[in-house]
């Protein structure tokens, strides 16, 4: 492997592991701050993922030319994909709200991520 791709795979690892190479211990915060950049990372890939198939339902719908099965089967794969983006995103969505019940404190209904880091506190681990 070149050395270009050895160094650009190390930067989007330390990109996503926020207590990278640099440091000697990672504290609570690391961790909640990496399960933050990995569902960043997870819910990007399902949306660009939904995208291409999306687009992919389109080009056989517009190809069916006239054959209702090869139609309904583009319609299904439409439903199938948004009905998954909606359930990943519902998900998502409610998994945040939890986190932002459950990690409340005197700053308020915020960001659940940053909750209780911001003030310099820390756990290490």
């Amino acid at each position: 492997m070149p050395a270009s791709f050895a160094l650009a795979a190390s930067d989007v690892a330390d990109q996503i592991v926020p207590c990278g190479s640099g440091s000697d211990f990672c504290n609570l915060c690391d961790l909640v701050q990496l399960a933050q950049n990995l569902i960043n990372i997870g819910i990007f890939i399902t949306i660009a993922l939904s995208a291409i198939t999306f687009a992919v339902a389109g080009l056989k719908y517009m190809t069916a030319g006239g054959d209702v099965s090869k139609a309904t089967e583009a319609r299904k794969m439409f439903t199938n994909v948004a009905v998954g983006l909606i359930i990943i995103l519902g998900a998502w969505i409610g998994v945040d709200t939890l986190m932002k019940t459950v990690v409340r404190d005197d700053t308020g209904f915020g960001p659940w991520n940053s909750m209780g880091c911001s003030q310099g506190r820390s756990l290490n681990f």
